[in-house]
C-alpha cells in the first residue's frame, strides 16, 4: 500500500477495501484537482492507476492530472530511436571510467543509464517532479544501475557541492533543449552548473546549441494558427486569442520555399564569455519571389565526438518544427533580402520581420 500524504489520508482510510477503490480513488483525486499541491493529487492518481492498469475509465478520469503535471513529451523523447541512438553514441565517446557525470532533467533515467553504461563511475541526475523523480529510481534498480545512479529531486538551479551533490563533477549531460531551443531555461541551467558544479574543463554532452530557420511561402502554417474566412463567415476576431507560434511533429513539407536555411542562434556552452546580443536583425537572401508568410525554424545541437543532431524540416523527431508567422507578410523577390530580427531572453524566442 503507498504512504499518502497526511492530506489526503483520512478521505483514502474512509474508501480502502471498497470494491470499487481505484475508481472512487480516481474521483476523489478528480475532484481534489484545485485543493491539494501537485504531489498530492499525483500520488492518489498513480496508485488508483496502478491497481487497476485495465480500467479505462479510471486512466481517463486521471488524464488530465497526469498530463498538467507530467508532459506527454516524455514519451515521445524517450521513444524517439534516433535522438536516442545520438545521445548513446555521444556519451560513449566522451564517458570513461574517471566520468562523474551530472545530468539535468532526469525523466524516465534512460540518458543516466546510457552514461552508467558507457562506463562513468557515478552518475548523479537531477529530476525537479517527486513523483517522476521516484519512478526514475524505480526505473534504474529494475536495470541494475542503482549503485551507480543517484537521482536527485531538486530544481538543478538550486543544487550546491555539498548539499544535495556530494562532489564536483567533471561531465554535464543534458537534454533540456525545447522545440524553440531555449524553452526549458538551458542557457542559465547550465551556467549555474558551470560555475558552481563543475570541475573546470568539464566536458558538456552536447556543448553547442543553434536555431535554424528558412522563409517559407506555403499558406498552411499560418492556417493552423489563425483564422480568417471560414464557412461564408468572417472568424479574425478570434486571432486574439490565438497562439503566438505553432508547431509540426514533421516530416515538413515545403512547397514554396523562399530561402536557403539560415542560422539565426548559436551558442557555445563552453564560452565563458557573453552570449550572442539577445537582440540581432540579419538579412536573409530571397531565392524564390513570393509571400513570406511564415519562418519554419528548427534546432540543432552537436557533442565533442564531433556527432551532429538538428530536426531539419525533411525529418521527423520528439522536437517539432516551431512556425513563426510573419506579421505583416512580406513580398519577396529573388535576388532581394527580408529583414528579420531574432530575440530571446533565458527562455523566450521571437523572430518578426523588419523590412
Amino acid at each position: 500500500m503507498r504512504e499518502f500524504p497526511a492530506s489526503v489520508k483520512h478521505f483514502v482510510d474512509e474508501i480502502e477495501g471498497t470494491p470499487d477503490f481505484a475508481r472512487r480513488l480516481a474521483a476523489m483525486a478528480a475532484k481534489l484537482a484545485c485543493v491539494l499541491n501537485k504531489n498530492d493529487l499525483l500520488s492518489l492518481v498513480l496508485h488508483a492507476r496502478a491497481i487497476a492498469t485495465g480500467d479505462a475509465f479510471v486512466w481517463r478520469l486521471t488524464e488530465p492530472i497526469v498530463r498538467r503535471i507530467i508532459p506527454e513529451w516524455h514519451w515521445a523523447i524517450a521513444s524517439d530511436d534516433w535522438r536516442n541512438s545520438i545521445y548513446d553514441g555521444a556519451i560513449r565517446a566522451s564517458v570513461t571510467p574517471e566520468s562523474v557525470v551530472l545530468e539535468i532533467g532526469t525523466g524516465t533515467g534512460l540518458l543516466a543509464m546510457m552514461a552508467a553504461r558507457a562506463g562513468a563511475a557515478h552518475v548523479y541526475t537531477c529530476e525537479v517532479e517527486p513523483e517522476l523523480a521516484s519512478i526514475a529510481r524505480s526505473i534504474i534498480a529494475r536495470n541494475g544501475y542503482e549503485d551507480r545512479i543517484t537521482v536527485i529531486n531538486a530544481d538543478a538551479s538550486s543544487l550546491t557541492i555539498g548539499g544535495l551533490l556530494p562532489r564536483p563533477c567533471n561531465v554535464l549531460l543534458h537534454e533540456i533543449v525545447s522545440n524553440d531551443l531555449l524553452g526549458e531555461n538551458v542557457l542559465e541551467l547550465v551556467a549555474h552548473a558551470k560555475s558552481s558544479l563543475l570541475e573546470r574543463d568539464a566536458i558538456l554532452l552536447p556543448e553547442n546549441i543553434w536555431v535554424m530557420g528558412q522563409l517559407i511561402g506555403d499558406d498552411w502554417p499560418v492556417r493552423l494558427i489563425r483564422l480568417s474566412d471560414h464557412a461564408g463567415f468572417d472568424l479574425s476576431l478570434v486571432n486574439l486569442m490565438a497562439p503566438a507560434t505553432g508547431s509540426i511533429s514533421g516530416p515538413s513539407i515545403i512547397n514554396h520555399p523562399l530561402s536557403e536555411p539560415f542560422r539565426l542562434l548559436s551558442f557555445d556552452l563552453r564560452q565563458e564569455t557573453r552570449y550572442p546580443p539577445r537582440s540581432r536583425e540579419i538579412q536573409v537572401p530571397v531565392t524564390a519571389n513570393g509571400i513570406a508568410s511564415t519562418v519554419i525554424q528548427w534546432i540543432g545541437f552537436s557533442f565533442p565526438s564531433g556527432t551532429v543532431f538538428e530536426n531539419a524540416p525533411a525529418t521527423r523527431s520528439c522536437w517539432a518544427h516551431r512556425l513563426h508567422p510573419l506579421i505583416p507578410e512580406k513580398e519577396v523577390k529573388v535576388g532581394g533580402t527580408l529583414g528579420l530580427q531574432c530575440a530571446y531572453d533565458a527562455d523566450l524566442l521571437t523572430i518578426s520581420v523588419t523590412s
